[in-house]
């Protein structure tokens, strides 16, 4: 597993946002457009999976918003790994528990 220090005072997540589009020309033009911008830990993670042959799959929380300027409404998102609550005993069967898809019951 690839090790690096965090910067004390760095949130945990890549961050961006979804505006309204504001060019939306046909009703199936998407309602809101944004950017993710995918820190660097969170590739060495994603870059790990791949390495894996594991499925990509990251957590997106969102947070509505208003500009400060213009009032205009977005949405914050902020994306990180899926959350795995740590074993809670260390003698468990690794069968048991199917801790590597934790989306199985939605697909």
């Amino acid at each position: 597993m690839i090790q690096k220090k965090r910067m004390q005072n760095s949130p945990q997540g890549s961050f961006g946002t979804l505006l309204p589009n504001q060019n939306k020309r046909h009703p199936l033009a998407p309602n809101l457009l944004g950017q993710v911008e995918i820190d660097n830990e969170l590739f060495e993670q994603l870059v790990e999976l791949y390495d894996s042959g594991k499925a990509l799959r990251l957590q997106v929380a969102g947070w509505k918003k208003a500009s400060d300027t213009t009032g205009q409404p977005f949405l914050t998102l902020k994306m990180t790994m899926p959350f795995q609550p740590k074993r809670q005993n260390r003698f468990e069967d690794d069968d048991e528990s199917d801790s590597d898809n934790v989306f199985s019951d939605f697909d």
